[in-house]
């Protein structure tokens, strides 16, 4: 029997489901459809990028890592547990605060090297390509936290383009004037935006995706509205 099948079988004495995932984009849709329950997450090796992303889902309550990592770390992360003895007591500990709450415990680890997709895998996997438009609709559907900025945006942008004046330019205007009734006009517009959302959905960057989460929610309202 293996330790992680071993941990599954004590945990769920615990907790009121367990999902186990190697997709982050199965993992992340599944945690868009959990809105009551309390979430704790056990993340595998070099997931540690999607702590800004769980940062804003308010179910996520915990966060575990089996591996230590280097990305800036949030209240959410209990620690690094590579042990399963020790990550079993913490689970135990922390669950027992929510006796009165549908718990749910998510394992995700995922080998990137399988994610590392072409344009031309999505068309030869359709599932593939399903999973990314539901990426999209679960990033329409997150709520907005209480500072709704292109922060994420602009430091990508500006990290990129750094060795570029006019790009710069261009960001420092989009500071400087963007509203989220101009998302398409910025979208369609030759600058920095349009090459950066096409790449991150070409190749599935979801990270990069992420910090295009206002632009792409802009986009899509100012769309209906039409």
């Amino acid at each position: 029997m293996t330790d992680e099948k071993i941990l599954r079988d004590n945990v769920e004495k615990f907790v009121n489901d367990i999902r186990i995932f190697d997709d982050v984009n199965e993992c992340i849709a599944e945690l868009s459809s959990v809105c009551e329950e309390k979430v704790i997450l056990r993340l595998g090796s070099d997931l540690s990028y999607l702590i800004s992303i769980l940062d804003d889902f308010n179910q996520v309550q915990y966060i575990y890592f089996s591996e230590p990592f280097k990305c800036k770390s949030s209240v959410k992360v209990r620690g690094v547990f590579n042990d399963n003895i020790q990550l079993f007591d913490q689970l135990q500990k922390d669950i027992n605060a929510w006796k009165n709450h549908h718990v749910y415990l998510i394992l995700c680890d995922v080998d990137f090297r399988r994610m590392e997709t072409t344009i031309q895998d999505v068309q030869n996997h359709a599932v593939r390509f399903m999973w990314s438009q539901m990426l999209l609709e679960t990033l329409l559907q997150m709520p907005s936290s209480s500072n709704n900025t292109n922060k994420d945006l602009l430091e990508e942008a500006r990290r990129l383009y750094a060795n570029s004046e006019r790009f710069l330019a261009v960001i420092e205007e989009f500071e400087r004037e963007y509203q989220a009734d101009d998302a398409i006009k910025w979208y369609t517009r030759e600058s920095f935006l349009y090459q950066l959302i096409n790449k991150a959905l070409r190749t599935r960057d979801i990270c990069l995706i992420f910090k295009f989460r206002y632009l792409i929610r802009h986009t899509r309202k100012q769309l209906k509205d039409q």
